[in-house]
This record gives structure tokens, C-alpha cells and sequence, in this order.
């Protein structure tokens, strides 16, 4: 993502004034699937949490996987809930960034 972004920043500075603002705006929206880069557990578009983005399932995947790894036992059904929750997510992100990429 942030080579992409990259490329887009190089090729806006070359670009004439219209396409430089078209390739702002794809700019903006690689810049919102990527996310910032916050506090574990936030974002996931839910609950008023942040928006979704990159970074966002990217934390929540790490605090998923951190309460899976402190028991022996078997997943609770909310956790296993919730990685069928991240794996749509990441669906949703995937299709967003090829869409995005085709538009490059």
C-alpha cells in the first residue's frame, strides 16, 4: 500500500492540473483503506470505533489471535464469531484495494 501510494504521489506531481486531481482523490481513498496507524483494538467499522480500513483489521486481527493463544481450550463461540466477522472484512478490504488498483 504504501508503494502504491508512493506512485501515486510521484505521478500526481508530473500529472496536468485535472488529472493531478484525480489521482489526489484515489490518493485520499488508498490513504483511507490503509488507515491510521492507532491504538490496538480500534477501528473495524463498528460500534463508532473507526472506520474500516487496513490497519484496523490488521489490530483486530492481532487481538483476536492473542485471546486465541491464551487458553489450551477450544475457541468460545464469540470468538469464533468474530473471525468469521474479520474474514468478511477482509473480503470487503480485498475487493476495495483490486478495485482501487485497477484505477491506478
Amino acid at each position: 500500500m504504501r508503494s502504491f501510494r508512493t506512485q501515486l504521489r510521484q505521478r500526481r506531481e508530473r500529472a496536468e492540473a485535472g488529472a493531478a486531481d484525480a489521482i489526489a482523490k484515489l490518493e485520499q481513498e488508498a490513504a483511507a483503506l490503509e488507515g491510521t496507524a492507532g491504538g490496538r483494538g480500534g477501528g473495524g467499522g463498528q460500534g463508532g470505533r473507526g472506520p474500516l480500513s487496513l490497519t484496523s483489521l490488521n489490530n483486530n486481527l492481532g487481538a483476536l489471535y492473542n485471546i486465541l493463544q491464551e487458553d489450551d481450550r477450544a475457541p468460545t463461540t464469540q470468538a469464533v464469531k468474530e473471525v468469521g466477522t474479520l474474514r468478511s472484512q477482509l473480503d470487503t478490504l480485498l475487493a476495495q484495494w483490486r478495485q482501487l488498483k485497477t484505477r491506478m
